[in-house]
């Protein structure tokens, strides 16, 4: 297995991870992240989660390479590890911005990469910790249910319907282009 998804969500994370940390305005970057990786990361990250769920604990050595080198970076471990967002203050300026889709989003991939981090090196944390993140965060995110494959469902169709209004607009400036020259 060569782990692809895993390192697809891991350079979607990382970018985001850098562009949170070189922001001034949480609340501007977050608004746009959702609406650039909202779809995206939910996909792809439900696909790296099953690639991990599937193969711990019995390739532990691979999946902690895979998570270290892929996935958690210094700069993913600044932002989503060591500052928590679930905070109700923080939820209040995120609600009153009109932007609780973001906040939603930043707390659901901080708790996904909290999950991974701890798969990737379990003898780092209590047991406890460990039957968290895989029984209540990362099983319950890839189980086949009808919730899940709802979610699966709408977040592709978002995301298609985004590539053909994006395909669509610049077919229109293409079109605009030749008829100005």
């Amino acid at each position: 297995m060569n782990y692809n998804a895993t390192k697809q969500y891991g350079s979607m994370v990382k970018e985001m991870a850098s562009q949170i940390a070189q922001s001034n305005n949480i609340y501007n970057v977050s608004a746009e992240l959702y609406e650039t990786y909202n779809e995206s990361l939910y996909l792809i990250s439900r696909l790296s989660l099953k690639e991990l769920y599937d193969n711990y604990p019995n390739n532990q050595k691979v999946l902690s390479f895979v998570i270290d080198e892929y996935v958690i970076d210094d700069k993913v471990r600044e932002v989503f590890l060591t500052k928590l967002f679930q905070n109700d203050d923080f939820e209040i300026e995120f609600i009153k911005r009109d932007i609780g889709g973001a906040y939603n989003f930043l707390c659901s991939t901080q708790t996904l990469l909290q999950a991974i981090a701890i798969t990737a090196h379990p003898s780092q944390y209590k047991e406890g910790q460990l039957t968290t993140a895989l029984e209540n965060v990362i099983r319950p995110a890839i189980e086949p249910s009808i919730k899940n494959a709802e979610n699966f469902g709408f977040a592709f169709n978002s995301l298609a319907a985004k590539d053909a209004l994006r395909a669509a607009e610049e077919q229109t400036e293409q079109e605009e282009l030749q008829k100005n020259r």
